[in-house]
C-alpha cells in the first residue's frame, strides 16, 4: 500500500489539505526512520503499559494478577513482559513487588492514550464509524499510526470541533467528545 504526498479529510465542508512523505512500504518508511522495532513486541508493551497506567491510578501501582486479569492473559506471560519493560526503563517494582510505571513508562501510556482518544473522535465523529467499531478500531490502530499521522489526524479533529462546535451552537445542542489533550 502506498501513501502519496497529499490527502484530504472533509470536515463539515471544510477540506484540510494533509501533506507527507511518500512511502511505499507500510510497514517501514526510510525517509522517517519509522517502525524500526518488532510491531508484535512494540503491540504488546503498549498494551501492557496501558494496563498499568490505568490499574495504578488509584493507588499509584499495579499487581501482576490485576496486570494478567485486566488483560487476559497468564501470570507467566505478565512475568516476562514485566522484565523487559523493566530491562527498558519503563516500569520498576517498589518493595511489595507492585509495579509502578516510571516517569518515561507513564509518558509512554499517556502518548499511546491519546492516539487512542484522537482515533477514535476522528473514527467517531469525523467519519461517523458506530462506535463499537470504532472502539476495536482504535485500539488497533493506535499501535500502528506514526506520530506524524496522528499529528495530522489530530488537526483534522480540532478543525472538525471548531466547525461543528459553529454548527452545532447555532442550534443549541451539545456534544460529547473524547478528550484528547
Amino acid at each position: 500500500m502506498a501513501v502519496h504526498g497529499n490527502a484530504s479529510c472533509l470536515t463539515s465542508n471544510v477540506i484540510v489539505k494533509i501533506k507527507g512523505p511518500k512511502c511505499e512500504n507500510l510497514h517501514y518508511c526510510e525517509e522517517r526512520n519509522d517502525y524500526n522495532i518488532n510491531k508484535k513486541q512494540t503491540v504488546s508493551r503498549e498494551m501492557y503499559l496501558k494496563a498499568i497506567y490505568y490499574l495504578s491510578q488509584d493507588e499509584g501501582s499495579a499487581r501482576s494478577v490485576d496486570i494478567a486479569e485486566f488483560l487476559g492473559v497468564s501470570k507467566p506471560s505478565v512475568s516476562v513482559a514485566m522484565k523487559r519493560l523493566s530491562g527498558d526503563t519503563l516500569i520498576e517494582k517498589d518493595l511489595h513487588n507492585r509495579i509502578l510505571l516510571t516517569p518515561e513508562g507513564r509518558q509512554y501510556a499517556i502518548k499511546i492514550i491519546k492516539k487512542y482518544n484522537i482515533l477514535l473522535f476522528f473514527l467517531v465523529d469525523v467519519l461517523e464509524v458506530d462506535l463499537t467499531l470504532a472502539k476495536i478500531d482504535a485500539d488497533k490502530l493506535e499501535h500502528i499510526v506514526s506520530d506524524e499521522t496522528i499529528s495530522r489526524i489530530e488537526d483534522c479533529c480540532k478543525l472538525h470541533k471548531k466547525s461543528y462546535k459553529r454548527t452545532n451552537d447555532k442550534y443549541g445542542g451539545k456534544k460529547n467528545e473524547p478528550d484528547w489533550k
